[in-house]
């Protein structure tokens, strides 16, 4: 505790998706396919990979012998959050803001006893304004309230395969796909704004192999771009 977070090490089904640059996480992944969170901070095993800070490891959910599936939306808009009071900005007395999050997932076999799915999707659609001040008085007229739509996708599939009764493997697809446009800085116009689009897959997988009755070994792959 008390490390730097960018060099904590982050893992989907322990394959590495930390953002080597920026730090953090270099893709993200829709709240419906977690299983679990599994958290080391001290006594790191094998299974953590390299840190001196700190690991985090999310199990994500498989499919089982029976079918299971949830539909959701989750809605936010600016009518049901409070507009801080010390920080408003003239001419903005109730900022529009709205996001709709619409998604599902589905599990269950294809074979039972044998081979098992699980797929998720989720969407994100905000909408937002951004009110602009020119810095320089003689440029006032060309300030306003201007839109700042937020559009993303989020896509996961798993499939499991039991193979025999001491062998077991997974492989998981994700993908996050998003794109907004807003400013790039305080008081610049929309015609400065930068358009940004960002897409992160990644692909993972598994083997577990019950050698002994005490000895097991996992063979992992993974591959994000």
């Amino acid at each position: 505790m008390g490390g730097d977070p960018a060099q904590t090490r982050i893992a989907v089904d322990g394959a590495n998706i930390v953002d080597g640059v920026d730090g953090g996480t270099q893709q993200n992944f829709s709240q419906e396919i977690v299983q679990e969170f599994q958290i080391s901070t001290t006594n790191f095993d094998l299974s953590t990979g390299v840190t001196g800070v700190g690991a985090i490891n999310i199990v994500t959910r498989s499919g089982a012998n029976d079918f299971h599936g949830s539909a959701y939306f989750f809605f936010r808009d600016h009518n049901m959050s409070a507009y801080p009071g010390l920080s408003r900005q003239p001419g903005v007395t109730s900022p529009f803001f709205a996001r709709r999050q619409p998604g599902f997932y589905l599990g269950g076999p294809f074979v039972k006893d044998r081979l098992w799915f699980f797929v998720n999707y989720e969407h994100m659609n905000q909408r937002s304004v951004v009110p602009v001040q020119p810095l320089i008085p003689e440029f006032s007229s060309f300030g306003g309230i201007f839109p700042s739509p937020y559009n993303g996708n989020q896509v996961s599939v798993r499939l499991d395969y039991r193979l025999n009764v001491n062998n077991n493997a997974y492989v998981l697809y994700s993908h996050d796909g998003n794109n907004s446009f807003g400013p790039r800085g305080t008081g610049s116009l929309p015609s400065n704004w930068l358009q940004n689009l960002n897409w992160a897959d990644q692909s993972a997988g598994s083997l577990i192999s019950i050698l002994r009755p005490t000895l097991v070994n996992e063979a992992r792959f993974s591959y994000s771009y």
